[in-house]
């Protein structure tokens, strides 16, 4: 299986370098790119072509939820995780209604990211699914 294509969006510069060094430490990851802002990535993810975004729900200029909202109306999005510190039902339940295919709380991140993705990239699984 090649590498799966990760961007990760995230305006937290201490927990956006703790997922770098976690994704480099494992080879079934290429780190794309990395960006600050939902609206920046929503503008370069579309040339980039990666198969997972790892986003933040909470950014300044443009929230996850929207960021992905945006992402997943095109047409192959890519697969994308939501990242919050909320384990919060409700913010699940929007971000499921958006088509996140998944939402990972950033404290569960090394324990709950890693088997969520690969779920996600099973042979036979869906987007959104």
């Amino acid at each position: 299986m090649n590498p799966i294509r990760v961007v990760l969006v995230d305006h937290n510069l201490s927990f956006l370098d703790c997922a770098i060094r976690s994704l480099r430490e494992d080879s079934r990851f290429e780190i794309v790119d990395c960006f600050l802002s939902g609206r920046l990535a929503v503008e370069k993810v579309e040339t980039l072509c990666p198969d997972l975004v790892l986003m933040d729900m909470a950014m300044p200029d443009m929230n996850g939820l929207e960021a992905t909202r945006r992402m997943k109306e095109r047409v192959n999005p890519p697969r994308v995780v939501i990242l919050s510190p909320f384990d919060d039902p409700e913010l699940r339940a929007v971000a499921k209604d958006l088509n996140a295919d998944a939402y990972v709380t950033k404290d569960k991140f090394h324990t709950h990211l890693f088997p969520a993705v690969m779920t996600l990239f099973q042979e036979g699984a869906e987007c959104g699914a």
